[in-house]
């Protein structure tokens, strides 16, 4: 079964989450930064610890962590290639704000992650949680949740 405490002790690995849930983007830089420092191009949540997270050019810097913004949706091509070499020795978190699974499936970036996060919120008042786990391009299990929206 795979879950979302798998997921942030994860030591090496591209992780797509898309669906735009700011409170798990907030948890995995919560986490991350207990960890270590983290590199982010920007910054849509408050974290518990400012004073580990970089913001601007992830590529800059050599972290642990790096969490980047729609690279699929604004078909970022230039910088696929740096994501993948990153992902090879850190933690590279790419959150889509859309819901797009079938097109992350679909993408070269997505076939090399090892974990796609999707989010949908229901319009019968609750919010949806799939977690899929990858291994060479292939869904090796895939878990969904159920929560009640707040």
């Amino acid at each position: 079964m795979t879950t979302i405490r798998e997921i942030l002790n994860l030591e090496k690995g591209l992780v797509i989450i898309s669906g735009n849930p700011k409170w798990l983007l907030k948890l995995f830089i919560d986490k991350f930064a207990e960890k270590g420092i983290v590199a982010i191009e920007r910054l849509p949540v408050t974290p518990k610890f400012p004073n580990k997270v970089i913001i601007g050019d992830v590529f800059s810097v050599n972290t642990k962590y790096a969490v980047l913004f729609n690279v699929i949706t604004d078909q970022r091509y230039r910088i696929i290639r740096k994501v993948l070499e990153r992902a090879q020795g850190s933690v590279v978190v790419d959150y889509e704000e859309k819901y797009m699974l079938p097109r992350i499936l679909k993408s070269e970036i997505g076939k090399k992650s090892a974990y796609i996060i999707t989010y949908k919120m229901e319009t019968v008042g609750f919010e949806k949680l799939r977690i899929i786990k990858l291994e060479d391009g292939k869904i090796v299990s895939q878990n969904s949740y159920i929560r009640k929206r707040l």
